[in-house]
This record gives structure tokens, sequence and C-alpha cells, in this order.
């Protein structure tokens, strides 16, 4: 799969009045702010999230949800025109739109017959085309459309790159990313850049219960009722499970058969790289800014996650490893080849957290204390149906700690059973969580 990248650039810093036409759009359709952190993956029916980075020359937007982003532009345009939105589709298609007071200014498109920015609207007159003279005419920006037109006609397979080379020409190079980036850290190091992070969520929103009980909460179940399957709140039709069955096993083939595409696109990749640094001075445009290392700073055995304002204490043997840049991803760390992921779940999703894989085998359950929070380990045998392939049972471990705001889920897989030297270390290490603030 290749990259997409959608932004909003408005020229200037503008910070103060995007924010305030984001909280008055956002406000009618019935999302308020919230202070953060933040702390868990966004809710996508009930949370709305924008990145504003900015320096004296551009303010630019990464909002969460796509759909949305036409109307949002509609609320900016009226008093921050002339806007620009830059996009790339897949890797494939790459382009941006020119926004003034009334609406579309003119839009470029790599390939027009592939993919559109926007879908045109029902009676909508045809879009017009615009290309490097009317982008600098209109943004009144310092650069030689000649530029601007031999990256336009750049034939290069990957179509970011051109787009990143017109966004470092424009001087708004962050403009070449996506919310998913902006969400894993990518620009948190830059210092020529101002990254600030707003959340809204709806009004009268619960984002958890501090009633629940971890140690008293039963496990959930996939049940089967008359020919139906269902969980505490979904009940399915048979027919519906056969259909989501038969488009798993339609899945599978479709990976099984991209996977030699997949393959030979990185390794010409690869060689392509390689050739142009045999080559003296590459054609290439510099790669961006790597995202930190990490979402947690490692102090001898101990990591410290100061978003959750928690830590905990590496036992002998066990090594601090990197899975996610998430914001809900709180820590990683490896022993004897066993990968375990701790990542923060609202306390609101119980009910998920606990939930008993299809025809699995509780080996434990087991309630404990860590640091003076309630505890719970738990221990599935997997069918080897839970694996494709597989011809022996696997083996799934979690150990969840609830604070009052979150549940923090130490998560593993082993295909044999975990080792008591590794179960040991694993466990050492999970009793060692504390939070900061205590």
């Amino acid at each position: 799969m290749g990259a997409f990248y959608n932004s909003i650039c408005v020229p200037g810093g503008r910070v103060e009045t995007v924010r305030q036409i984001l909280v008055r759009w956002l406000a009618a359709k019935g999302y308020e702010p919230r202070p953060g952190p933040v702390l868990f993956d966004l809710d996508g029916e009930h949370e709305r999230s924008v990145f504003l980075v900015s320096n004296d020359l551009w303010t630019v937007l990464f909002y969460s949800h796509f759909e949305e982003e036409r109307r949002l532009i509609h609320e900016l345009q009226a008093e921050l025109a002339p806007i620009l939105y830059v996009w790339v589709y897949d890797g494939d298609v790459w382009g941006y739109d020119l926004f003034d007071e009334r609406g579309f200014a003119g839009s470029f498109n790599s390939d027009p017959g592939a993919h559109e920015s926007f879908g045109e609207q029902e009676g909508a007159p045809p879009r017009p085309r615009a290309g490097a003279e009317s982008l600098c005419r209109l943004l009144g920006l310092p650069v030689e459309p000649a530029e601007l037109q031999q990256i336009e006609r750049s034939r290069t397979p990957f179509k970011e790159e051109a787009c990143r080379e017109l966004c470092r020409a424009l001087g708004v190079e962050v403009a070449a990313s996506s919310y998913d980036d902006l969400e894993s850290g990518a620009l948190r190091s830059r210092r020529d850049w101002r990254v600030e992070q707003l959340l809204f969520a709806r009004r009268n929103l619960r984002t958890g219960s501090q009633e629940i009980d971890l140690h008293l909460h039963g496990l959930q179940r996939l049940k089967t009722e008359a020919g139906y399957a269902f969980t505490e709140t979904v009940s399915l039709p048979p027919e519906i499970v056969d259909e989501l069955r038969q488009m798993r096993r339609r899945v599978r083939w479709k990976f099984r058969l991209l996977r030699p595409v997949s393959w030979l696109a990185r390794t010409w990749r690869r060689l392509r790289e390689t050739a142009s640094i045999r080559g003296g001075a590459s054609s290439l445009p510099a790669p961006r800014e790597a995202a930190p290392a990490s979402t947690y700073r490692v102090e001898s055995a101990v990591l410290m996650n100061d978003r959750h304002r928690c830590r905990l204490t590496l036992a002998a043997g066990v090594q601090p490893t990197v899975v996610s840049k998430k914001p809900s991803a709180v820590f990683a760390f490896e022993i004897a080849g066993v990968t375990v992921t701790c990542t923060a779940r609202r306390l609101s999703k119980i009910d998920e957290v606990l939930r008993k894989p299809s025809r699995a085998k509780v080996l434990r359950d087991e309630n404990y204390v860590v640091g003076g929070l309630p505890a719970r380990h738990l221990l599935f045998e997997l069918p080897p149906s839970f694996v494709a392939g597989a011809q022996h049972p696997s083996y799934l471990a979690l150990y969840v700690v609830r604070t009052s705001k979150a549940l923090y889920v130490f998560l593993y897989r082993s295909a044999r059973p975990p080792a008591a030297p590794v179960q040991q270390a694993v466990r050492d290490t999970v009793d060692s969580f504390r939070l900061l603030d205590d």
C-alpha cells in the first residue's frame, strides 16, 4: 500500500484564527474541546482531532476525518482564503487544490482519470484547472513557476516524492505528511515548526466508568444460540456469519496473490535508491525526518512514559523494544524472542479487554495487586485454527492493570507454552508498574 497524504495549508501564522473557527464549527456539530494529554486511540464516532503545525509563514491542519475536510475548508475559506490543499492517494496520484473565498479556484491532478481529491457534487460546474503560475499568483509566493512546473511534470513512480518536492519548494515541507504521521510523533522534534493537537468530544460523552471492578468483571464470551452468533451487545444471524467467513477467505487469497507484487515493488525501490546513491548526487528529495524512536524513554533498566505518567523496571534478561508510536502505546519489551506490548485502553472498553477468544481454553485467571492497583493475569490456549496454517495450539497472555484513568494491557503471543523463566520475567516486569504521580 502506498502513501496517503492530505493537509490543509493556510498562508501565514494564523493559528489563533484557525483555532477559533475549529471551535465554532465543531460546537455546531455537537463537539466541545477536551483537555489533553491524549491517552487513547481516537474514538472515530464520538471524537474529532486536529493537529495544527505552524510557523510565521504557514499554518497547516491535519484533520482526523477525511470525509469532513471539504466542509472544514468551506468554513476556513471565508476568513482565511486563499487556502492550499495538498494530497497523495495511495502513492499513485498526487495533486493540490486552491480555494479562494468563493470556492475552488483551481486544481492540479497528476492523473485526473485515476482519483480526485474531492468528489464532484451533482450539478456543480467543472473544476477549474490550476498550475504553477496560478498557484504562485494566488498564494503570493516568491517562487519561480518554472521550478514548480518541472515538479508537476515529474514521472517518478512514487508520487509522494513529487508532492514532497513541491511542498519543500513552497516552504511548507511538513504538508507532505498525514494525520497518522502526526499522531505517531513524526514532527515532534522539529524546532522550526510548532505542533499542537486539539481534541474534541461529543458533549456529555462518558469517557469511562469509575465503578468497574477489574477483579469481579466476568470474561465476555462469544455465544451461539438458535443458529445466531453474538457477543454481549451484537447479534449476528447465520447467513451474516457465513458471509464474513467467506470474505475472510477471499481476503486471505488476495493477500497471497499480492505478496509477490509487494515484494517486487519493495525490491525495485531498494535498487533504485541504491543506484541513486552510487551515482553520486541523488535526484530524489531528502527523506523526511525520522519519527522519535519510541513512545517512552529509557533510564538504565527503567522505562518512563511521560504522556501516561508511569514507569516500570525491566527484569533481568528483558530488553526494551519498539512496536508502535501511537498515543495508546505505552511500553514494549522482549525476552527470549517473546515481545510484550503495553497499550492503554479506556475504562469503558473493559468488555473488549476481558473477552475470551473464540474456542480458547482459559489456563489462568488470577486476580492480584500491582503497586496498590487492581491487576489481573489471563492465559489462554488458542486452537490451531486461530492462526492460518498452524498445526498446534498457540498461547495468548494478558496482564491488565487498572488505574483511575485507564486499563493498561500487557499482551504477548507465543507459539509454544510460555517457558517458566519467560513467564516469571514478564510477571516481574509488569509487577514493577508504577504511576509517576503517586
